[in-house]
């Protein structure tokens, strides 16, 4: 579904409003960590400031995408990398300063969820920052579809998990401080949605 979209949909190369709320918080010189890619757009934002990013996306085409624009606008200091989130991260303990992930965590279960969270903690230095954006559940599509489990649904093929603040707090309590935690609503491709989002700190 990930590559018929990103094949498909023309997307604007704009950076996300979380991105620059979040940068603020990124040490200078940042070995950051982004959890899918769309086709670049905050990393390339988060490169041409100065830091080193890592891409992960389940998606072969939102990569080739996010490469293409980054050769187009000359951005070095980005390793795009085809990998599936889910499964065990292939880098070492604490190899990263920053890991930053905008709508890329909320379609899976809560058994994969913990387990994403834990590999946030193991490959994030201490002291390191985690910034995450996902669907809240004041989303106007929240409930819609059929229900897979607790805040959980799938409606026309599209798997969202929406995450609350109570959520965000449960799985980041035994690893993370939290430095800002807020939800808000918004348009997002021209749709009313509602967003959870956090900005953390490695204990």
């Amino acid at each position: 579904m990930w590559d018929e979209i990103f094949r498909e949909r023309p997307f604007r190369l704009e950076t996300s409003e979380f991105a620059k709320e979040c940068i603020r918080y990124f040490p200078k010189k940042s070995r950051v960590l982004e959890l899918g890619c769309g086709i670049g757009k905050d990393s390339i934002f988060f490169s041409k400031n100065g830091h080193k990013i890592t891409v992960i996306d389940f998606s072969k085409e939102a990569v080739k995408k996010a490469e293409k624009n980054t050769e187009s606008l000359g951005v070095k200091n980005i390793n795009f990398l085809n990998q599936d989130i889910s499964k065990k991260f292939n880098f070492k303990d604490a190899s990263f300063d920053v890991i930053y992930a905008h709508l890329a965590l909320h379609y899976f279960n809560d058994i994969v969820t913990k387990r994403i969270f834990k590999e946030i903690g193991r490959v994030l230095r201490r002291g390191g920052i985690f910034c995450a954006c996902c669907k809240s559940t004041n989303d106007p599509l929240y409930g819609k579809g059929k229900l897979i489990e607790k805040d959980m649904y799938v409606l026309n093929g599209h798997v969202r998990h929406f995450f609350s603040e109570e959520y965000f707090k449960e799985k980041l309590k035994e690893k993370f401080k939290i430095r800002k935690l807020w939800t808000g609503k918004t348009k997002f491709y021209e749709n009313s949605s509602a967003f959870a989002k956090v900005i953390s700190e490695r204990k």
